[in-house]
């Protein structure tokens, strides 16, 4: 057809089958963040959200960042597809299904969401949306920062460039934070290689390094 006069690469089918699943980062230091809370009575909190690497026992004591709060895991709950089995022609028939079924579990590992009930903590508001939990060894703390640089691609839409004094909004983990351009540093051209230092303006379709400052503690880490 058309398409097979100029297009050699694999079908859609071949290139999902060979799609390589990354390495889920176990090793690391412990990290989940925080996406809703719930109160389930005196000093006891409800957190969901994404392990996005290390593991947890139950058992173990967490630091809550950037706040630093110290609590202790109660018990770990990971929501699996409720299922049922039928009867059909003389055999068993698998369905899944339309809701979930809690499951307590002793350990959670990188790349799995569940529930994470603490204790310790006696308000919500200690631990909003966007906190970090993380072990309590100073080496796995994940420390809040109040600025940060960043290397960030503006789009099209940009109409007005971006000067010192910029104000945007930071999305990280379900939690939104002000902040304000406090330096441009450089721009960049395509391969990563600096074009020009402290510029005075971004505009559109360009990639650049900023310093940006923070109108609250957040946790932030250098991507790697």
């Amino acid at each position: 057809g058309a398409l097979s006069s100029w297009y050699e690469g694999p079908t859609l089918l071949q290139a999902i089958e060979d799609f390589a699943v990354p390495p889920r980062l176990v090793d690391k230091p412990f990290r989940l963040v925080v996406d809703d809370v719930g109160t389930l009575g005196r000093d006891r909190l409800k957190l969901s959200g994404l392990c996005v690497s290390g593991r947890l026992t139950v058992g173990q004591k967490l630091a809550v960042m950037p706040v630093g709060d110290v609590c202790q895991v109660r018990k770990l709950i990971k929501k699996r597809p409720s299922a049922t089995t039928e009867s059909r022609g003389g055999g068993s028939v698998y369905t899944e299904g339309a809701g979930n079924v809690d499951e307590e579990i002793q350990h959670v590992y990188s790349g799995e969401c569940c529930d994470v009930i603490v204790h310790g903590i006696e308000e919500s508001s200690r631990a909003p949306a966007g906190s970090v939990l993380c072990k309590l060894r100073k080496s796995e703390l994940c420390r809040g920062c109040w600025k940060v640089e960043a290397q960030i691609r503006t789009f099209d839409a940009l109409l007005v460039p971006l000067v010192k004094g910029t104000q945007m909004i930071l999305h990280r983990g379900g939690k939104e934070v002000p902040v304000t351009v406090g330096k441009l540093l450089a721009l960049l051209n395509a391969d990563g290689e600096v074009a020009k230092e402290r510029p005075r303006h971004v505009t559109a379709n360009r990639t650049c390094r900023i310093v940006l400052k923070l109108e609250e503690k957040a946790c932030l880490e250098a991507y790697r």
